[in-house]
């Protein structure tokens, strides 16, 4: 008789390897990083100045204002009532085609002006706009010969059609208020350019920003320490 088992679980088991567990793993680095490791090396000074470079802004450029220069309110002002300028006199050209009496930059339905001469009050509206938004240097004083360029157009109309005349001498009357309005909207004395590289949040009050200061690197290192697990 045969002494051999033959169970074929037993057969199988005994072929298949026996698994090993895995070791635990290590729940403390034995090493730290290396930019954790080069942050420690380095000294206060180097740590506080690297806070400084991540928590400080890009300082904005200021803008200068010129003595003399209109503050941004008042350009506005002025530079939307040239751009009126040009719909009131366009308006002027189109009641003066309706009528038939041309004044003396558009002239007679039968012999009218060169263009040249018929769109210089529409050139010269566009170009005291374009001045006043672009700050030119003395554009009050450059409204004010506008103005006064304006006023003496219109005067010759007054024998040609007295509406006509009329209406241009209100528009430069309109662009001489608001000129000699502008005055009290100009900058006195030159404004300093002075950036700022504090955080928005303002400067952080104890720290002056003097990375030789012991007191101050352990203020700034109380402000930014992270939070004690235990709660003390």
């Amino acid at each position: 008789m045969s002494t051999t088992s033959d169970d074929p679980a037993g057969a199988l088991s005994d072929d298949l390897p026996v698994a090993q567990p895995f070791p635990p793993p290590d729940a403390r680095p034995t090493s730290l990083p290396p930019d954790a490791a080069a942050r420690a090396a380095q000294g206060p000074e180097a740590q506080w100045q690297e806070m400084q470079d991540v928590a400080a802004p890009e300082p904005v450029a200021p803008i200068r204002a010129r003595p003399g220069d209109l503050t941004p309110t008042w350009r506005f002002v002025l530079a939307a009532a040239w751009v009126a300028a040009f719909f009131a006199y366009a308006a002027v050209w189109q009641a003066s085609v309706q009528i038939g009496i041309g004044t003396w930059w558009i002239g007679p339905r039968a012999q009218p002006t060169p263009t040249v001469v018929r769109i210089l009050p529409s050139v010269l509206s566009i170009a005291l706009a374009i001045c006043v938004v672009y700050n030119v240097p003395r554009v009050l004083r450059l409204s004010a010969f506008a103005v006064g360029l304006a006023t003496v157009g219109a005067i010759p109309d007054l024998s040609r059609s007295v509406g006509l005349g009329v209406a241009e001498l209100v528009i430069a009357g309109l662009l001489g208020l608001v000129t000699v309005a502008a005055v009290t909207g100009r900058y006195r004395l030159e404004v300093p350019a002075q950036p700022t590289s504090d955080p928005p949040g303002g400067p952080i009050a104890g720290v002056t920003g003097d990375p030789g200061s012991d007191s101050e690197h352990r203020v700034a290192m109380a402000l930014f320490a992270p939070p004690d697990p235990d709660g003390s």
